[in-house]
């Protein structure tokens, strides 16, 4: 975390969470909190604003993909999740109304 290196990259986007942001933070939150539970070192490293909506970088790309699956099963929308070489994760959350 101290390198400021994200090993996972979740980027949400669409309408639905222009309305439902608090709700969806607050997923995201307890999801880091129950992986960090048994996994000390997976944390959420930042959470902003970006164009396309709200983007949260993790320290592990296991976190990442746990968020990305907790956001698609409470909210549906759609979810892609894309590995690079080096075990990096970036998953994409997209929801219209």
């Amino acid at each position: 975390m101290r390198d400021a290196y994200p090993a996972g990259y979740v980027t949400l986007s669409g309408s639905f969470l222009g309305t439902h942001r608090d709700e969806i933070v607050n997923l995201v939150r307890n999801e880091e909190k129950k992986e960090t539970e048994e996994h000390p070192l997976k944390r959420i490293m930042d959470m902003k604003e970006t164009d396309e909506g709200l983007l949260v970088t993790t320290t592990d790309s296991h976190l990442a993909r746990s968020i990305g699956e907790a956001i698609a099963r409470a909210y549906g929308g759609e979810v892609d999740y894309q590995y690079t070489e080096d075990d990096m994760l970036r998953v994409m959350w997209k929801r219209d109304v």
